[in-house]
């Protein structure tokens, strides 16, 4: 027995050994699986990360293209800021002139009507006296001499009246159609002062999308890079 004993340990050592070795083996196996499932672990996140980045270059580029069309096509509608200073001193200036011309016609117009009412009355007395036989008050017989010189009081009166009164009418109408001038000369004013102001938001959202312009390009190389950086990597 102790013979069968001795010739079965060299045996039972070799397996043992082999077992070792096997048990050594499976786990190298085993440490390069695990590092090989890191590998692709870290692939995998790399790929994503590299797709997310790719897919930001795309957006940002096809955004980019929709500023660029919109900054061609207001560049040749926009001129450089005007300045609107002088413009608005001329519209201050017309309107003041205006408003001038406005109490000044209001003024001939109150004077055309005394002139008229002047008028009116002389024409009254006339026709008072062309029927009158009696005086009212005394009672005496109104002789034809006494109406002919009130007539002719009257008419001189008339005759004075209506050429200050025509005088007056001919300045009313040259200051009226005055008027319509300067009102269509401030409305092409303040038409110019809303072309301009217009012109000058255009030019100031133009300059905006010009710095989004910007803005995008640096996002793109930026972003570039890092999709370079991880592709490299990867």
């Amino acid at each position: 027995l102790n013979e069968d004993i001795l010739r079965l340990n060299p045996l039972m050592e070799a397996a043992s050994n082999e077992l070792t070795r096997k048990k050594n083996e499976i786990g190298l196996i085993e440490g390069k699986i695990a590092r090989l499932n890191e590998v692709k672990s870290l692939i995998s996140g790399k790929n994503s990360k590299v797709d997310s980045l790719n897919g930001n270059i795309g957006r940002v580029k096809k955004e980019l293209e929709i500023l660029v069309k919109e900054i061609l096509e207001m560049g040749s509608e926009v001129k450089e800021i005007i300045d609107l200073n002088e413009l608005k001193l001329q519209i201050k200036e017309k309107e003041e002139e205006i408003s001038s011309l406005e109490m000044k016609i209001e003024s001939i117009k109150k004077t055309v009507r005394t002139y008229e009412v002047r008028t009116e009355h002389a024409n009254e007395i006339k026709g008072k006296f062309h029927e009158l036989d009696k005086c009212p008050t005394c009672k005496q017989i109104v002789q034809d001499t006494h109406k002919k010189s009130i007539f002719i009081e009257q008419d001189k009166i008339i005759a004075e009246t209506e050429k200050e009164l025509e005088s007056f009418k001919e300045s009313l109408e040259g200051k009226e159609n005055l008027m319509v001038i300067f009102k269509k000369d401030l409305e092409k004013l303040k038409n110019s002062e809303r072309e301009i102001e217009l012109n000058n938001l255009k030019l100031r959202n133009l300059n905006e999308k010009k710095n989004k312009e910007n803005s995008l390009n640096e996002e793109i190389v930026k972003t570039e890079e890092n999709f370079n950086l991880n592709s490299n990597e990867g």
